[in-house]
């Protein structure tokens, strides 16, 4: 789920943007709303000066009005599961060496959201779907930025963003 915009800098680090393990079906109003400013507002840290780290997916399996499963594709074999949700988890660490021993109560940032996949309106700011990064763990059974000390992991994981 990394956008094209986030991979420029050569044509063939841009092509493997647009390889199906790198995409995750998306409602337009999802996608062209707020995930897409989350992604701009990520840009934003990053030309501040900060590192990011961000993983993102989806999960579970969408319904349509009937209660039926959606998917896209035609045959089992080409057919894709609609997520139920898209989820992110940000880290926001300030540019430097050795990000493990920079990662701190104070300075590092940390949030997650999760935006449904079912029904969205377009033009929702991202904000309202922000989380704990400790919500998004809950909902995949994923175990983030294990590697900070586990003290520091648990309290900026547990935070809840405001900026």
């Amino acid at each position: 789920m990394c956008p094209s915009g986030d991979r420029t800098v050569t044509q063939p680090i841009n092509t493997e943007t647009y390889l199906m393990t790198n995409m995750v079906p998306q409602l337009p109003a999802n996608n062209q709303g707020p995930w897409v400013d989350l992604e701009n507002y990520c840009r934003t840290l990053a030309a501040q000066g900060n590192e990011i780290y961000i993983v993102s997916g989806g999960h579970g399996q969408a319904v349509d009005g009937s209660n039926q499963p959606i998917t896209i594709g035609s045959t089992a074999q080409n057919r894709v599961v609609v997520p139920k949700v898209t989820w992110k988890v940000v880290l926001v660490l300030a540019n430097g060496n050795d990000d493990l021993t920079r990662a701190s109560t104070r300075t590092t940032r940390a949030f997650g959201v999760i935006m449904s996949n079912e029904s969205i309106v377009q033009n929702t700011p991202w904000r309202n779907y922000r989380v704990t990064v400790d919500a998004v763990e809950y909902l995949t059974g994923y175990n983030f930025f294990n590697l900070i000390p586990k003290n520091t992991q648990e309290i900026i994981e547990r935070r809840r963003d405001r900026l």
